[in-house]
């Protein structure tokens, strides 16, 4: 759990230290901006997170899986339904509130847009990445973040050379989404079902 945490806050830093070396000051500007506001989005995730773990692990180690499917469920929805209308004003509304922070800043809605779309994603899997760690699942999430963050800092490599700040936020957006279906398909062919919201079954 500890080289997972480490591995996400690298992934969380990575983006912004690439665009500090390999383009200019002006585009690391407008991207932290960017990013800071699409984090919005998902940010019920982490609240929801911190209150569902201790009870993902206690249904799980007394064998009540049933209600441990409804739990995070019910979860997933609460954090979907909170996130996708942050989601729809930043799509609507992006350039506006880059725009209190300087006018010069209205050029990262783009990237903003790109990296809401990898928050939402996030969001919609619902508290995949914890549910690994309280059901002694932490290894396997720990190998998938292992490889997302490689990847991550392999594609912002390739594409900040090329689109500059928009290139961040698809490796991030890419990296994000990777990282989420990957954990999804683990969690579903160990318990069965599905955990985000809108869900498959």
């Amino acid at each position: 759990m500890f080289i997972t945490s480490t591995m996400l806050l690298i992934m969380g830093l990575i983006d912004i230290f690439m665009l500090g070396i390999l383009s200019t000051s002006y585009e690391v500007g407008v991207y932290r901006i960017a990013l800071k506001l699409s984090l919005f989005t998902s940010f019920t995730l982490s609240a929801v997170n911190s209150i569902a773990a201790p009870k993902f692990s206690e249904l799980y180690w007394n064998g009540d899986n049933k209600k441990l499917k409804y739990v995070t469920k019910f979860s997933s929805k609460i954090i979907f339904f909170t996130s996708f209308p942050v989601f729809i004003i930043i799509l609507f509304y992006g350039k506006f509130l880059l725009s209190v922070f300087g006018t010069a800043f209205v050029a990262g809605y783009t990237a903003l847009v790109i990296l809401s779309s990898g928050q939402l994603i996030n969001a919609s899997c619902g508290p995949i990445g914890t549910l690994m760690n309280m059901v002694g699942k932490q290894k396997e999430f720990m190998i998938i973040t292992v490889i997302s963050v490689i990847i991550n800092i392999i594609l912002n490599y390739i594409l900040i050379l090329k689109f500059q700040s928009i290139g961040a936020a698809i490796a991030t957006t890419i990296s994000t989404i990777i990282i989420n279906i990957s954990t999804s398909f683990v969690v579903y062919k160990n318990f069965g079902y599905w955990v985000g919201y809108p869900s498959i079954r």
